[in-house]
């Protein structure tokens, strides 16, 4: 017969069900700050919800099991609201000897993608949006409202996404291209009429820059490298998807709807460099009105999956561009008569080596052989698998002169 007591049996029960509660939680990864996402929810009117319940549900881009926090919808007042609700999402990073809680999001030093989707019990008010959340983001909050036709938060789709659906049509891409394009100094201005708020050439600045003016602040004009992320953000995926990304340089990353590139596409994508060379022919002294033409050729290594890449020359003083030839022509070339910096960027980006020439006239009376030893340029590109981009982003133009005198 047995000595123990209903109590004593009690006792074992309690101490077995702690036992387990924090055998449990000692399986689990290492808690981390997590993120606080708050905002309003409006309804098809335009109301502002203030009861029932909001569904934020995060798909790991890969198929693995999603994580699903719930908040209940309440009016908060405070600065810049009132607000519909606050969630926290947590977060965990995982050990050696302990994997994630299934019911936090795993943290990593390198970006990891999910499709996070807002819905609403019972109402018709659903939100999809490709992020990318890192080690970058803990502790991080976030103003995400959901409504009809609202932004999806602070940093909103990017500007060159005009109908925010989270992927860039080549119309869309195009569009940058055609701002850079439109004025030699490749300035822009906002405009409330056109279909993505902005004008090129000088202007009014009566709302935010454009995403992809970004590089060393924000200036109300794109540069060079600006514009082969906006190719690189459209070409690395086949149907053009990014991602909100805070830890991204742009805010941005490429989002691979049907899986990320392997680890040997990337670590081959990032040692492989491109090969450029230049050479010249005719500037003879004896013209009157001396021409020069420049061939530029890039050999491009086929375990490099281009996403972006252009040529940007420094003309030597009273050179001036006077035409671009050749079997692989770039969508942006400088204008006639430009001097200085010139670009050329190729859209769609090409697949192989690219040759192309471009014309410039020289001075009639000075040293042209002198002169073009003295010409430096650049030929930058991007890789698709790259993450943010290529490590050898860019490769020296060497001279190889064969120059006419």
């Amino acid at each position: 017969m047995s000595s123990k007591t209903p109590l004593h049996n009690a006792v074992r029960l309690i101490a077995l069900s702690i036992f387990t509660l924090l055998t449990a939680q000692a399986l689990a990864g290492i808690p981390e700050p997590g993120i606080i996402l708050y905002g309003q929810v409006r309804g098809q009117d335009g109301t502002l919800l203030t009861s029932g319940e909001l569904t934020w549900t995060y798909a790991p881009e890969g198929g693995a099991s999603p994580v699903t926090v719930s908040a209940e919808l309440r009016l908060i007042n405070g600065a810049g609201g009132p607000y519909s609700y606050r969630a926290l999402i947590p977060l965990e990073t995982a050990t050696a000897l302990f994997p994630v809680n299934p019911g936090a999001l795993e943290v990593l030093d390198v970006a990891t993608q999910y499709v996070r989707t807002g819905s609403v019990a019972g109402a018709d008010i659903t939100m999809t949006h490709n992020i990318a959340l890192s080690t970058a983001d803990i502790g991080s909050a976030r103003r995400v409202d959901l409504c009809i036709d609202c932004g999806a938060e602070t940093l909103t789709t990017h500007s060159a996404d005009v109908n925010g659906d989270f992927y860039f049509s080549a119309g869309e891409a195009l569009r940058v291209l055609d701002l850079y394009l439109a004025t030699p100094g490749h300035d822009y201005h906002s405009d409330p009429v056109s279909a993505d708020g902005f004008g090129p050439g000088p202007g009014p600045r009566e709302r935010s820059p454009h995403n992809s003016d970004y590089i060393n602040g924000v200036d109300w004009r794109f540069s060079f490298s600006e514009l082969l992320r906006m190719v690189d953000l459209y070409s690395s995926t086949s149907d053009g998807a990014y991602a909100l990304d805070s830890a991204g340089e742009d805010g941005f990353s490429k989002f691979w709807t049907g899986g990320a590139p392997g680890e040997l596409v990337k670590s081959l994508a990032d040692d492989a460099e491109l090969a450029a060379t230049r050479s010249a022919t005719g500037g003879a002294a004896s013209d009157t009105a001396p021409m020069l033409t420049i061939t530029i050729e890039i050999e491009v290594p086929e375990e490099l999956p281009l996403s972006a890449i252009g040529v940007e020359e420094i003309l030597p003083q009273g050179w001036v561009f006077a035409g671009v030839s050749g079997p692989h022509l770039p969508a942006v070339a400088p204008y006639i008569g430009e001097t200085g910096a010139i670009s050329f960027v190729w859209f769609p980006t090409p697949g192989g080596n690219i040759q192309f020439s471009y014309d410039v006239a020289v001075p009639p009376d000075g040293d042209t052989a002198r002169a073009f030893y003295q010409l430096y340029g650049r030929a930058a590109y991007r890789a698709a698998p790259a993450d943010p981009w290529c490590a050898a982003a860019c490769a020296a133009v060497p001279a190889a002169a064969e120059v006419s005198l």
